[in-house]
Formats: structure tokens, C-alpha cells, sequence
């Protein structure tokens, strides 16, 4: 499947599915967590970037020079470690440390864990989101047949969706994020099935009552030659289980969220019909 490279920049990334595996790996504690975790893991970029806080010190250019944190990422699938190298960069008179992650699979379970020389930190597992099959039907239709969109291959994830007569892109001129455009301009979610993760996640519309309108006012729509457009395009993001709740519900802050690591990627499909047909809309 051809994967549609249209995210730039930082995205919101967030998921977190918390395991701890010994006394020295605390569990995630919004009030007294040891690092401020926001995870970046997109399957249609490389490199991504773990970015990392300790939450002891103060914000301050002096004290977050140097950070003492170690962090692994662990492939559990294929039971492969890596100790990821710190990129320090400065930014708003303070410095982040970026933790570089070369490259990631979909349909994977990861392990993050981040300590300082101490043995004190945080641990966390999420499994990547696999990449969907994709199908439409009817195959013959006009912008009055109701069409059907089914994605398969899931893995539990949510999807949130877009549909419009371009892919949603982000507003560089406005500095809107690909994520920030895709959320003011939402379309609809696809919620997984916790008892059927694997369940496919479907969807149905009639092409000519979605985007019927004239300057952003809504008109009648009487025959499909009405229409300027032959095709929708619906741009969607699939998350890693438990990531799009944490996206539009509970927005990160480096400076007290203390838990954030998850996995994503976007993609587009396009639903052609015909706009030849004289049909009358009853």
C-alpha cells in the first residue's frame, strides 16, 4: 500500500499503555513522575524522536544542559535493544533533549524505558498500529449511491477521518500543524472493538450530500452534473491502541504531563464517482 507522506513537522504523538517490571520503574504519576515522555513515532518518518524532561529540575537553560536519563527502546517482537543517542538542541532559552529513534515497524510492540544513573524512571509498552487493507463499494456508483469504505487488518486502534475534495494538509503560512488542520476540519472517528480488535472499521456516506455547497452555503442538490468534483478524498490517521483518546482528550504539556509514547501513521484514499448521471435526488 502506497503510503501518503503529508505530515511535517512535530504532530501530536501520544499513547500510552504503562507496564512496570521491577521496584526501580515507577508507574506514571502525573503528580511526582521522575521524565516528561512525549514520544513521536510516526510509521511515515525516519527518524522519529522521543523528546525527554526531567521533572526534578527547573526549566531553566542552566539546569536542562545535560539531562541524566538513559533511554531504551526495546522490539519485543523480534527481541532487539537499542540505547538511543540523545540530540540536544536549544530552544526557548531552554534545551530538549531528543532521543533518536532510527526506525520503526508496524504491527510491533515496543518497549521505552527511561532511568537515570539511579535505577529510578519509567517504563512503558505500545504496540504500533498495523497498516490497513482498504476496500470501497459499491464499485459503479453517482453521488447519489450511499458508499461503503471498510478498512481490515486492524490491531485495535481508533481512526479518526476527513473527508473533503483535496487531502487535509497543514496551513504552513498559519503554522497549523497537519494535526491541527485535520482537527478543525474533522470528520468523523472509527472506534475499535476492545472484545474484537481485529474487527474491521467501516464507514458510509453519499458522495453528492457531503460537501453540497456554494461558497460555504449548503444548496439542493439535483443531478450529480451539478457538481464541480468527481471524487472525495478522505484522508484518515490510524493510531496505535489507546493513542487517538489520549489526542483529543487529554492535549500533552512538557512542563506537567509526565507520560506520552504511542504510535501513528496517515494515509489517503480517493472515492471516485460518476457525475454524468441525470438522476434526480429524491
Amino acid at each position: 500500500m502506497k503510503q501518503n507522506k503529508i505530515i511535517s513537522g512535530c504532530v501530536f504523538i501520544l499513547l500510552l499503555i504503562l507496564c512496570s517490571c521491577d521496584n526501580s520503574l515507577e508507574p506514571v504519576d502525573q503528580e511526582t513522575g521522575t521524565y516528561s515522555v512525549y514520544g513521536v513515532l510516526d510509521l511515515n518518518e525516519a527518524p522519529n524522536y522521543i523528546r525527554v524532561r526531567d521533572l526534578k529540575i527547573p526549566f531553566t537553560a542552566e539546569a536542562t544542559k545535560e539531562i541524566d536519563a538513559e533511554v531504551i527502546l526495546q522490539n519485543l517482537d523480534s527481541n532487539s535493544t537499542e540505547r538511543l543517542e540523545d540530540i540536544k538542541t536549544q530552544f526557548n532559552g531552554v534545551f530538549q533533549h531528543n532521543f533518536e529513534v532510527d526506525r520503526i515497524f508496524p504491527d510491533t510492540e515496543y518497549r521505552l524505558t527511561v532511568k537515570n544513573a539511579a535505577g529510578e524512571g519509567l517504563e512503558f509498552v505500545a504496540k504500533t498500529p498495523s497498516i490497513l487493507t482498504k476496500s470501497i463499494s459499491p464499485d459503479n456508483r453517482d453521488c447519489f449511491t450511499e458508499t461503503f469504505i471498510n478498512f481490515g487488518n486492524t490491531n485495535g486502534g481508533n481512526m479518526d477521518y476527513v473527508l473533503d475534495t483535496v487531502a487535509v494538509k497543514g496551513d504552513e503560512s498559519r503554522g497549523i500543524s497537519f494535526l491541527e488542520a485535520f482537527y478543525l476540519k474533522k470528520s468523523g472517528t472509527l472506534l475499535a472493538n476492545d472484545e474484537e480488535p481485529t474487527e474491521p472499521l467501516f464507514f458510509d456516506f453519499i458522495p453528492g450530500k457531503v460537501l453540497n455547497t456554494n461558497l460555504g452555503i449548503p444548496r439542493p442538490l439535483k443531478k450529480c452534473s451539478d457538481l464541480m468534483f468527481d471524487r472525495y478524498v478522505i484522508t484518515y490517521i490510524y493510531y496505535s491502541k489507546g493513542l487517538q483518546e489520549k489526542v483529543a482528550n487529554d492535549p500533552f504539556d512538557i512542563l506537567s504531563s509526565t507520560a506520552r509514547f504511542g504510535a501513528f501513521y496517515s494515509d489517503t484514499i480517493v472515492v471516485k464517482f460518476d457525475t454524468n448521471s441525470g438522476k434526480i435526488s429524491k
